[in-house]
């Protein structure tokens, strides 16, 4: 089979124009990274010149399945990244074969079916059933989610994905961490004890995609850095820590930033945070 020209790596699209603003947020930080090609769609009607999105990587509106067909034949992604609640079932069903991989993130509980008959799955159900992993608000979404019968192993209760946020005032040096801003990141911030495992695993599941990934990790409690800590060497994650005095390498994986005292500095350094509890 041949390769069509235009043939990219991710193909990013944001159910709705409420789904904009996080999706363009992870846009700006794929850019930072030279070995993706990407193209970006959306589920409702919205003006490229309001997104900041180079023309060639902006497909247009995705409002049926033939257009995602169309979409997939002209570009060959190798992956879906489906941001948003609405799932259009026909179209995930239409197109899942063709891809090696479809994520989708920021899906709350009220979009989630509740089956009627029990032994026939719906469309949505079976479109859900389709994504190789999910990233979900909260506890709640991940318990109806594995009442589909998908995988625990799938389901990521992370927190929504973040474009922006109201954080304090920036506390000390403001330049004193500008040697990472130019490094493919995310935060997650404020993260309690029993929510480290599903953010250490999805910077896992991110560094497969891209090995330079970097995630600026800050406990929500300063008794619980020395478990973070830990738990980050039993991942085999390469750490450096705020409390020893590291300051992040080429080299270093996850960097354990203080507790909550210095939210917004490691807020304002990269376009996509997870705001833990």
């Amino acid at each position: 089979m041949t390769m069509p020209h235009n043939a990219v790596d991710i193909w990013l699209h944001a159910a709705s124009a409420a789904d904009i603003s996080a999706s363009l947020a992870l846009y700006e930080r794929l850019l930072q990274q030279d070995d993706f090609d990407f193209v970006l769609s959306c589920g409702d009607d919205i003006v490229l010149d309001h997104l900041g999105v180079a023309g060639d990587d902006y497909f247009g509106r995705i409002p049926e399945q033939w257009t995602a067909q169309k979409l997939v034949q002209d570009h060959s992604p190798k992956e879906l990244i489906w941001i948003g609640s609405k799932v259009h079932a026909n179209t995930i069903l239409a197109v899942r074969s063709k891809l090696d991989h479809m994520v989708l993130a920021n899906i709350d509980a009220d979009a989630i079916p509740h089956r009627r008959i029990k032994f026939i799955p719906m469309p949505l159900e079976r479109a859900l059933r389709s994504f190789s992993d999910i990233f979900c608000a909260d506890g709640d979404t991940a318990a109806r989610l594995h009442m589909l019968n998908i995988s625990d192993a799938r389901i990521h209760p992370v927190g929504s994905l973040q474009s922006q946020t109201s954080v304090p005032a920036l506390l000390g040096d403001p330049e004193e961490f500008n040697d990472l801003k130019g490094r493919p990141m995310w935060t997650a911030v404020s993260v309690q004890r029993e929510e480290l495992a599903a953010v250490l695993n999805a910077h896992r599941l991110i560094m497969r995609e891209s090995h330079r990934s970097f995630l600026l990790l800050s406990p929500s409690s300063a008794k619980d850095e020395e478990h973070f800590w830990q738990t980050c060497q039993d991942y085999g994650f390469t750490t450096a820590r705020r409390l020893d005095d590291d300051m992040p390498e080429a080299r270093t994986q996850v960097f354990l930033a203080d507790s909550n005292d210095e939210m917004a500095r490691w807020l304002s350094l990269s376009p996509v945070a997870f705001l833990g509890g």
